[in-house]
């Protein structure tokens, strides 16, 4: 069993956990990392980050061996977040898809994850949407027109207003058929769908908050709870190396400079409150602190014991 080597591991008041999933508590809010599907890229790493010196990919090849599957290649690991409190359950992304149908080429894993941790699709409140990539949204929705149906059916599911009037009202002005629509689309007609224009709060202590550059709309989530607070960026932040130079861009984000100012607010908030911080395709266990040294800032894992 996985379990994080820290003094702020543990399950939920009164259970205990029977899954390798890494979780922290913060404050009144469990964060647990769901694992959906894990693989190397099928391409070099130099064509994801195209920017990235030699020199720079070897640090990262020393600080993080196991975000590459091969000196060149990174691992593609695809995790969300399961957030609960004694009267929420709340999911951040739905993954990659159901194993038989997935929405990215990938077989995912949650609704076993989270049935491991207890929690039937039924009991779900509320999922955020981060965008619409597909390793994000594919696990939203199960069959197609007539045949789809909600996999969380008692969900609201928040998505950014910007990212769906652009990828879904106006696709043409995406400029990408990367985004999965219709894994989103019929929420809207189903009454589940709840567009956030700004900030919006999902109950005392956990905001969505927007995060653009990734996709325009992107969103994020910041938990602040009992003097503890965690940013789970999702896609703001696609790799570690993008801690200590954030101007890299991850060949998705559809707005480099926007992405990288993104990303040097969040760094600043994170270092600001001195906590916690998760990425949906960091290494395992996904959740580090940012840590200073006299050269620059860099994100630590915390240890796994």
């Amino acid at each position: 069993m996985l379990m994080l080597n820290h003094s702020s591991y543990s399950p939920r008041a009164g259970e205990s956990s029977n899954t390798s999933n890494p979780r922290i508590q913060i404050g009144e809010f469990e964060v647990v990392v769901i694992t959906d599907s894990l693989g190397p890229f099928p391409f070099p790493a130099s064509r994801i980050f195209p920017t990235v010196s030699e020199a720079e990919w070897e640090e990262m090849r020393q600080r993080y061996p196991s975000a590459f599957s091969a000196p060149q290649v990174l691992m593609a690991h695809v995790s969300c977040c399961l957030i609960r409190s004694s009267e929420r359950t709340i999911l951040l992304d739905t993954g990659t898809g159901l194993p038989d149908a997935p929405a990215s080429g990938l077989q995912g894993d949650l609704l076993r994850q989270i049935e491991l941790e207890g929690v039937n699709p039924d009991h779900i409140d509320t999922v955020v949407l981060s965008h619409f990539d597909g390793d994000h949204v594919g696990g939203t929705i199960r069959g197609e027109g007539l045949h789809a149906k909600p996999i969380f059916p008692n969900a609201r599911h928040i998505v950014s207003g910007l990212d769906w009037e652009i990828c879904v009202e106006r696709p043409a002005s995406a400029g990408s058929t990367r985004f999965k629509t219709n894994q989103v689309a019929p929420l809207d007609a189903w009454k589940m769908l709840t567009l956030a224009r700004e900030e919006m709060e999902l109950a005392t202590g956990i905001r969505v908050i927007p995060t653009p550059g990734h996709t325009p709309g992107h969103v994020g989530v910041w938990i602040e709870s009992q003097s503890k607070s965690m940013l789970l960026a999702a896609d703001a932040f696609y790799h570690p190396l993008q801690v200590p130079e954030p101007s890299h861009a991850v060949l998705l984000d559809m707005d480099p400079l926007a992405a990288s100012s993104t990303r040097r607010e969040l760094l600043d908030l994170v270092e600001a409150k001195g906590d916690y911080m998760w990425a949906c395709h960091f290494p395992l266990p996904g959740i580090g602190r940012l840590i200073r040294d006299e050269h620059t800032r860099y994100w630590k894992p915390l240890n796994i014991a």
